[in-house]
């Protein structure tokens, strides 16, 4: 199975250890797919900077395709983090940087992505405009904790997978949100809580999953390993088919992989020090 993740890379750079690590909602899709041993790409936009030289350096330990990726003159994405206590707080970014001047896709990028079996697009991804264009992979997408209602309206017919980030919710407005999602026309919602587990809600059915304990170093990416694992194995097809227990099966693996990711610093480390 081959996986793509379109949009957004970024490098967050920790302001407090004076090191950096490579990150973004869809490069990191790629860079988990890949270590869960699914052929992966990444397209997105790099800047022509040496942040950007850093971000295509670390993606070669990781075999991910940047063959339909863009270079475009100015900034890479980059924020600015610190870490304390395991528990990452954003302080700023340029957002997205180059990213911002739009993704340009081709009619021959639309059709590479097509040729997928799953998509990960993304809030922050600057790829919405190309959905209804997709006409072959499944689609995953993070709406994060940047959502807004009419932002779920306007892309809930394209996707397959609408994914949140609610760590600070209760569980009764987890409840709410995701049956109010469902109500857009999004068949399966998967909601990150954190420490708290996670939880799908599809075909009427909460299905709860509590997190894995473990020895927490940095929680940055813990959603997105958590995002990759549960919806590469539920679109996998030599599981068979999708139904109750596949989803709580792919939950299941998704907590133990999102355990083992919190272990090492940056999303998935491989850490250089801050250029600047």
């Amino acid at each position: 199975m081959k996986v793509i993740g379109v949009g957004d890379n970024v490098v967050d750079m920790y302001i407090d250890k004076g090191k950096m690590f490579l990150g973004g909602n869809a490069l990191n899709f790629a860079v988990f797919a890949s270590k869960l041993n699914y052929s992966a790409a990444f397209l997105g936009v790099f800047g022509d900077d040496k942040l950007a030289d850093y971000a295509k350096s670390t993606l070669q330990h990781f075999k991910i395709d940047l063959g339909h990726s863009k270079t475009k003159h100015g900034e890479n994405g980059y924020s600015r983090v610190t870490v304390e206590n395991g528990d990452r707080t954003f302080i700023d970014s340029n957002q997205g940087g180059v990213l911002q001047k739009g993704l340009d896709l081709s009619s021959k990028d639309i059709d590479y992505i097509n040729n997928f079996s799953v998509a990960h697009f993304n809030i922050n991804g600057a790829a919405d405009s190309y959905l209804p264009k997709i006409k072959g992979p499944k689609i995953i997408y993070d709406f994060s904790d940047l959502y807004t209602y009419p932002k779920i309206k306007e892309v809930a017919h394209w996707i397959n997978v609408g994914c949140f980030s609610v760590g600070n919710m209760t569980r009764q407005n987890v409840i709410r949100l995701c049956k109010r999602v469902a109500g857009t026309g999004i068949k399966l919602v998967l909601c990150t809580m954190g420490s708290n587990g996670a939880v799908v809600y599809a075909a009427g059915k909460f299905f709860w999953q509590p997190a894995i304990p473990t020895q927490v170093v940095d929680t940055m990416g813990a959603g997105d390993s958590f995002i990759t694992a549960f919806g590469t194995n539920l679109f996998n097809d030599k599981f068979g088919e999708i139904n109750d227990f596949r989803i709580k099966a792919s939950l299941r693996e998704a907590a133990d992989f999102a355990a083992q990711q919190v272990k090492v610093p940056g999303s998935f480390d491989y850490g250089e020090n801050l250029i600047f």
